[in-house]
């Protein structure tokens, strides 16, 4: 016998298995490109985890947060109501802001090796413009790098680099 789903809730309790470790709930249907669930109700992609809060709590917050951090999660007993500020909060508190630094961040363009590299080449008296040509970067690249404004994790705790001032 299959079973009908009613409401938006029932549909979405209908596509979710429970992960027996976790307790979560976990939506079998499409994604956001967060990776929240979302079903269309209404003619709108609303995502399920709201759709489930909205049901039990009977209002809809700014915000549905995750107390689990799983974005397919649709346990009740797992979402609180929150707005952004809470939400980066609670990121920030469990230290999940998996924020890109240094060598991971997706704009960056030389690696430790070679701003150490330039870093030297600088101290040395080597030209700027040779050294981005030669990095395949910009001369404001180089210039940042000399002054301490760019690649400030490659350097000591403070982000300064060395003086490059040749007398």
């Amino acid at each position: 016998m299959q079973l009908i789903a009613t409401t938006p809730a029932e549909r979405v309790l209908l596509r979710c298995v429970e992960d027996p470790l976790t307790g979560c709930l976990e939506w079998l249907g499409c994604y956001s490109g967060r990776g929240h669930g979302q079903i269309s109700v209404g003619g709108k992609m609303i995502g399920t985890h709201v759709v489930i809060f909205e049901s039990i709590h009977g209002y809809r917050p700014p915000m549905v947060c995750h107390s689990c951090d799983n974005p397919p999660c649709c346990n009740g007993a797992h979402l609180f109501p929150g707005t952004a500020k809470v939400n980066t909060a609670d990121m920030w508190a469990k230290k999940r802001q998996g924020l890109a630094v240094g060598e991971n961040h997706p704009a960056n363009r030389l690696s430790r090796e070679q701003v150490i590299a330039i870093d030297c080449s600088l101290g040395q008296g080597v030209a700027v413009k040779l050294l981005a040509q030669q990095n395949s970067v910009s001369t404001s690249c180089i210039y940042d790098i000399k002054n301490g404004k760019r690649y400030k994790w490659v350097f000591q705790s403070d982000g300064q680099p060395p003086n490059h001032d040749v007398s």
